[in-house]
């Protein structure tokens, strides 16, 4: 991949400072082209969330060993965010404003009884994952170690599903 970068420094006498490897003439612009090695896609344009998903989707999949559980806790904690955040915006606003969690984003929407929260299987369900993906309760020192991982991960590729 390459990258040009296009600057005028007008005025300047000829030389080249090594440093920034810039070369300045005199009045003129100047285009210089620098080489890079990445994949732009991935590094650059992709969302986070999409390129953390399909990370989490392939460790499942590919049954890969997990080394960073709480890692990916917080990667599917900030996907689940973001779903609930710009699917019901508008219901879970003053939640949103109050910087709640997925768990009052729930607990809001089961009370507002949108899209089946109010359902308690679907509720637990969804409170279940919090707790599998230590999302955080005021009062609790509950901690999943990991030791179930896939299993955990797998079930919040179906919840998201549904949300």
């Amino acid at each position: 991949m390459a990258i040009i970068r296009h600057y005028r420094k007008p005025k300047l006498n000829s030389n080249v400072n090594s440093s920034t490897n810039r070369k300045r003439l005199h009045g003129f612009d100047r285009i210089q082209k620098i080489n890079v090695d990445c994949d732009v896609q991935k590094e650059f344009i992709e969302h986070y969330n999409k390129r953390d998903l399909k990370e989490i989707k392939d460790t499942v999949d590919s049954n890969k060993p997990i080394t960073d559980y709480e890692g990916l806790c917080v990667k599917c904690r900030k996907i689940m965010e973001s779903i609930f955040t710009t699917k019901y915006l508008f219901e879970l606003q003053t939640t949103i404003d109050s910087k709640g969690s997925i768990r009052s984003f729930t607990e809001k929407l089961k009370g507002l009884s949108i899209n089946g929260f109010n359902n308690s299987v679907k509720y637990n369900k969804f409170i279940i994952l919090c707790d599998n993906l230590n999302i955080k309760l005021h009062n609790n020192s509950f901690s999943n170690e990991g030791g179930n991982a896939h299993a955990i991960l797998a079930d919040f590729l179906n919840s998201i599903k549904e949300i």
